[in-house]
């Protein structure tokens, strides 16, 4: 009997676990349009093509060349929107150097889980585009 108490879930716990899984799902067209590249006809025809819902969503198809597999899209396409998603984790790290050199970490660590890639990784493309830039 204790064990049926314990497989069953309060009504609270379905809640939040249905609310996750309906966030999950949530289709984000004004964060994928603001991606230079995607305007919003895109960022829609993407979400029915490929269900692409998030640009982290758009990140991972790109690193997977399902974009370039695309009728009219292309592998250069394809490129420009990881680039420039990228790019703008590049920016937000620059923006976040007024905030102390402690918390820095972990605004790169939250916006690697952001776009799905481990914090090393993350901090690889941030130098890599900043060596670029001085050149």
């Amino acid at each position: 009997m204790s064990e049926q108490k314990n497989k069953r879930l309060s009504k609270s716990e379905i809640i939040t676990r249905e609310k996750e899984e309906a966030e999950k799902l949530a289709f984000d067209l004004v964060g994928l349009a603001g991606i230079d590249g995607i305007g919003f006809s895109m960022a829609a025809e993407l979400h029915v093509l490929m269900g692409i819902n998030t640009v982290h969503d758009l990140y991972n198809a790109c690193r997977e060349g399902k974009i370039a597999t695309l009728k009219g899209w292309g592998a250069a396409k394809q490129r420009k929107l990881k680039t420039s998603i990228e790019l703008n984790v590049l920016w937000f790290r620059s923006h976040c150097k007024k905030i102390e050199r402690e918390k820095e970490g972990g605004v790169i660590e939250n916006m690697a889980k952001a776009i799905g890639i481990n914090s090393e990784l993350m901090k690889g493309i941030a130098k890599s585009h900043s060596e670029s830039f001085k050149k």
